[in-house]
């Protein structure tokens, strides 16, 4: 009768007592997966082949986000190394869950500004309220809800971070979210001290079919059309490009006209560029720039 009642109890614990061990041993393999992952090579310096090994390690910590988030908030102060700081608050975005949110919005207030965009860049992920792609934005899904709400405040307030590239980064968060106050900020941005935040502020803008930045994209086709030799080695000018795709597309959707086929972008193509792309990136800001004076004429 003993033996009975004893297997009884043992039997009722197991349940119990194995969920505790699967629980742990989940904790134990974040932890282990977080600890083979700085074990990788990380040079400051891109090496080829590195980063992909790394990301493919921490890849596995989205299984399991209940154990990772809390394994990575834990580890995350201790990190001295860059860029094992900027990938392990790239995977916080990749978990797309109220509890990655709520270690992410502390480090809109870090004092590396690196760091509080990578935190922006990755809260963007859980605040999308659409899914655009590429510098033209090109749309693949309708208006949805977010996935963590409530992080739009958040936003809003990084888009007023001291340094320029925080707050050009929350300009992309913002946009995806589709949000009326984050359309709202967009609008004030246009009085934002840097140019190239204006002018992003500028193209987003349109996607919420307001027109308030058409004097930004006005001066961005001059600056496109002449821009000079110093301009063409700041950091700003090799991405060129990708920015008068950002121009033409933004140019399209405002205005309902069309210059043609926006060119493509030659550092992505599989094949050598066309031997004409930029003059044809030149025709095509030519022709925007006519059909401003046409319509300025017409006012007159």
């Amino acid at each position: 009768m003993r033996l009975f009642l004893l297997l009884c109890v043992v039997s009722a614990l197991l349940p119990s007592l194995t969920d505790v061990r699967v629980a742990d041993a989940s904790e134990r393999s974040a932890r282990d997966i977080i600890e083979a992952y700085l074990q990788l090579p990380a040079s400051e310096e891109r090496v080829y082949g590195e980063r992909s090994g790394r990301v493919e390690v921490l890849y596995q910590l989205k299984d399991m986000p209940d154990q990772a988030v809390p394994a990575i908030a834990e580890i995350l102060p201790t990190i001295d190394h860059r860029v094992h700081r900027l990938e392990l608050i790239e995977i916080l975005g990749r978990i797309k869950t109220l509890a990655s949110s709520e270690v992410l919005i502390p480090l809109l207030k870090h004092h590396d500004a690196e760091v509080r965009g990578k935190a922006v860049w990755s809260l963007r992920l859980h605040a999308m309220g659409t899914t655009r792609s590429g510098p033209t934005r090109r749309i693949h899904s309708a208006d949805y809800p977010p996935l963590v709400e409530g992080l739009v405040p958040h936003l809003i307030a990084a888009a007023d971070d001291e340094h320029e590239g925080v707050r050009r980064q929350a300009l992309y968060a913002l946009a995806d979210t589709r949000d009326p106050a984050a359309h709202a900020k967009l609008r004030e941005s246009l009085n934002d001290p840097d140019a190239k935040a204006r002018f992003l502020a500028a193209c987003f803008l349109t996607e919420f079919d307001d027109p308030a930045g058409m004097p930004e994209l006005r001066k961005a086709i001059t600056r496109f059309k002449h821009r000079s030799e110093e301009e063409s080695r700041d950091l700003y000018y090799p991405a060129y490009y990708p920015e008068a795709q950002r121009l033409l597309a933004s140019l399209e959707r405002i205005t309902g006209e069309s210059m043609g086929r926006i060119p493509p972008d030659p550092m992505i193509l599989s094949v050598p560029p066309p031997t004409d792309l930029d003059d044809r990136y030149a025709a095509m800001l030519d022709a925007w720039e006519a059909w401003f004076t046409e319509r300025d004429g017409e006012k007159e």
